[in-house]
C-alpha cells in the first residue's frame, strides 16, 4: 500500500500488528511526503519518505522511492529480516531517485524505514524523518538526524569550535547532510541487532512536519492520553494546528505513521 494523498488516513491490522497514519498537506501548495508498507501476519515493511521541497522534484523523488522501496520487497514472500536487506532497499531506492535527476529538476528525499517481524524491529534512515518507541510512557528516538546540526554539535563536543561559532553556524543546522538522489548514500543510520518490541509498544515514523512543530514532550504527552493509536494520531494534528497558528508557523507536510504491536 501507498499513499501519497493530501489530509489522508488510514488504518489496517492483521493478526499482530496494527498499522495507522495519517498525511496532512499543512500550508503547502503541493504534498511532499509519501509513505508505504506491505503488512503480512506477523511482520510488516513500512517507510515514510519526505521530498526535499527546496528541489524541484520532491514530490516526485518520495513517490519514486517509496515505490522503489515496496518493489524491492514486494518479491519477498517470506519476510526477509534483518539490516542488510533493508540497506540494499535503501541503496535500490536512493538508485531510483538519484536516475530522476536532469539539468532540468533535482531530485531528493529522506526516508525512514522499519521491518518489525515475530516483534522483532530494524530500522534504518537517510536524512531527518524520524522514527521512535513509545512504550510504557517512554518516547525515546532510535533514529538520529543527519544533518549540519549533528555536524556542530560533534564539533562543539571534541573542542573544534566554541560556542559562538555554534551559534553561528546554527542557523544553518538544518541542512540535510545526506539524503536519497546522491550520487552515493553515505550515511545510513541503522541497528545491527534487533529491538525485541513487547506487546502495546508502539512505534511511530513521522516527517519533519510533526516534530519541528511540537516537542517530545509535547508528542509523549499526547500518545499517552489514548489507548486508540487512530484517536491519537487525530490528536496529534489538532495540536499540530493550534501550536502552529498561536506560534504563526508555516506549516510543512506532515505524515505519521504507527505499528503497535498486539
Amino acid at each position: 500500500m501507498q499513499s501519497l494523498k493530501d489530509n489522508d488516513f488510514i488504518s489496517e491490522e492483521s493478526r499482530d500488528l496494527y498499522i495507522s497514519a495519517i498525511t496532512v498537506l499543512g500550508d503547502r501548495e503541493d504534498q511532499q511526503d509519501c509513505f508505504g508498507y506491505i503488512l503480512k501476519d506477523n511482520a510488516i515493511y513500512l517507510t515514510v519518505c519526505d521530498g526535499m521541497g527546496g528541489y524541484s522534484g520532491g514530490k516526485l523523488a518520495s513517490t519514486v522511492a517509496v515505490k522503489a522501496f515496496l518493489d524491492y520487497f514486494s518479491q519477498d514472500t517470506e519476510m526477509v529480516l534483518g539490516s542488510d536487506c533493508l540497506t540494499q532497499s535503501t541503496v535500490f531506492a536512493n538508485s531510483a531517485v538519484y536516475n530522476l535527476a536532469n539539468d532540468a529538476r533535482r531530485c531528493g528525499s529522506t526516508l525512514v524505514s522499519v521491518i518489525i517481524r515475530d516483534k522483532a524491529l530494524y530500522w534504518n534512515s537517510v536524512g531527518d524523518s524520524r522514527a521512535y518507541l513509545f512504550r510504557g510512557g517512554s518516547f525515546v528516538q532510535f533514529t538520529k538526524d543527519q544533518n549540519y546540526r549533528v555536524v556542530l554539535d560533534e564539533k562543539k563536543k571534541a573542542g573544534l569550535i566554541d560556542e559562538i561559532e555554534y551559534e553561528n553556524e546554527a542557523v544553518r543546522g538544518d541542512a540535510l547532510i545526506c539524503h536519497l538522489g546522491m550520487e552515493s548514500v553515505g550515511l545510513i543510520d541503522y541497528n545491527e541487532s534487533p529491538l525485541m518490541l513487547l506487546p502495546d509498544d508502539i512505534v511511530i515514523l513521522m516527517s519533519d512536519g510533526l516534530y519541528k512543530v511540537l516537542t517530545d514532550e509535547e508528542i509523549s504527552s499526547v500518545l499517552s492520553n489514548f489507548n486508540d493509536v487512530n484517536e491519537a494520531l487525530y490528536a496529534l494534528e489538532l495540536k499540530v494546528r493550534k501550536v502552529s497558528k498561536e506560534k504563526n508557523i508555516r506549516r510543512d507536510n506532515m505524515t505519521v505513521a504507527t505499528v503497535k504491536i498486539k
